[in-house]
């Protein structure tokens, strides 16, 4: 997480004050029914394996929140892609600069 901290304070360095960052992540649906055999789609599973070679991890609305906050930012919408603002395949954070 020290990594990502330096990277947005890196970031909030060089934006000026009207700037904005907006952070995209992809979302996927839980594999349903549970347990089933075989699954519907093998790429929930197959995103893990990569964020596991990556050294990465998914994160929750309030940690990104929190990361930003840590590296000088706040923040300011969240944009949810799916249908009805329910989330489809991506989330899209909206940051500012604090102050």
């Amino acid at each position: 997480m020290a990594e990502c901290i330096k990277i947005l304070q890196h970031i909030a360095d060089a934006a000026d004050k009207d700037s904005k960052l907006i952070l995209i992540e992809s979302t996927i649906n839980p594999v349903s029914p549970p347990n089933s055999f075989p699954p519907p789609t093998t790429l929930p599973y197959l995103l893990d394996v990569q964020m596991l070679c990556l050294n990465a991890q998914e994160r929750t609305e309030s940690q990104y929140e929190a990361l930003g906050s840590q590296a000088g930012w706040e923040l300011a919408k969240v944009w949810k892609t799916g249908e009805n603002g329910q989330d489809g395949a991506f989330r899209h954070y909206e940051f500012r600069l604090k102050g």
